[in-house]
């Protein structure tokens, strides 16, 4: 996706096809590898037909934040390979994505469960900052009632 302060190519780094952000979250051949073995796949399904704007407003219809949590963690998580993979020049495997977003996720839970008792640990490395409001890469305020918070 071609930015402002970015005039370069607009190929997707993964097939070739013109990048747009339904192109990288849901239409992508590698994103579909990503989310099929996923058990999160239902969340990826509900954006079918949807713009990617449309498709986020709708998790928040869900009752299943834990799902919605793991699913916002590997959508950051997909768009930091894309830009490791376009830089870097880095590879990862579909199934990576999902695997290290559960586990980043899992760290940064137990984290915020024991940082009131243990206030000198460090958060996660390299983690998207999580609050209570959260700006998704396709500028649209969401909302995230208490995803992120235990």
């Amino acid at each position: 996706m071609v930015d402002r302060t970015h005039k370069g190519c607009d190929e997707c780094p993964f097939c070739g096809q013109r990048e747009t952000q339904i192109h990288l979250f849901q239409e992508c051949g590698w994103v579909r590898r990503v989310w099929s073995p996923s058990s999160l796949n239902h969340l990826f399904e509900r954006g079918t037909n949807l713009t990617c704007e449309e498709w986020l407003i709708s998790l928040q219809e869900l009752e299943e934040d834990e799902a919605i949590r793991q699913f916002l963690v590997a959508l950051w998580f997909i768009w930091n390979k894309r830009n490791n993979q376009m830089w870097n020049k880095k590879k990862m495997e579909e199934y990576e994505i999902i695997n290290r977003a559960e586990r980043w996720l899992a760290e940064y839970l137990e984290y915020q469960t024991s940082s009131a008792m243990t206030p000198t640990r460090t958060p996660p490395s390299r983690a998207p900052q999580i609050s209570a409001n959260y700006k998704i890469n396709c500028n649209i305020p969401f909302r995230l009632k208490s995803y992120f918070v235990r």
